[in-house]
């Protein structure tokens, strides 16, 4: 029938084409949100030469992408998997794997926003100069 295969009342079932569907929207904003904190830690790394200040959103946002990685690598996996009880378990892991990463960038987002718990490492070495908060403010000549 027809009018089966788009009965609403089969969404969040065993449907193999919802599961499939699933698999299809996790693999693609997995893979979207990877392109997103990678160009994040660009813009972090250029806060960062300019500025002088150090956060730890950096690194909340490096782990983060790997959070997306194994959420699409997961999910891609269950695209291709034929067996129904494998795919649920493939599918629940990418599920895990991408609410993790949001979770993260939304953590690295409130440390940007607020500045809260700044590098331990403020005083590094950035592109060969030492840098600090101090020295890398603008001076005015008055």
């Amino acid at each position: 029938m027809k009018g089966h295969d788009n009965d609403p009342s089969l969404i969040g079932t065993d449907n193999p084409q919802t599961r499939d569907s699933l698999c299809v929207h996790i693999f693609s904003v997995s893979a979207t949100m990877i392109g997103v904190c990678l160009t994040v830690l660009g813009l972090l790394r250029v806060f960062v030469n300019f500025s002088g200040i150090a956060t730890v959103a950096d690194d909340i946002v490096a782990v983060t992408s790997f959070a997306f990685l194994f959420s699409c690598l997961f999910s891609y996996w269950g695209l291709h998997s034929h067996d129904r009880k494998r795919l649920h378990t493939i599918e629940k892991i990418a599920d895990t794997c991408f609410i993790t990463g949001l979770f993260g960038m939304v953590i690295a987002c409130c440390f940007v926003t607020y500045g809260i718990i700044p590098d331990k490492h403020a005083n590094r070495q950035i592109s060969g100069e030492q840098t600090s908060v101090q020295s890398s403010a603008p001076q005015h000549a008055e």
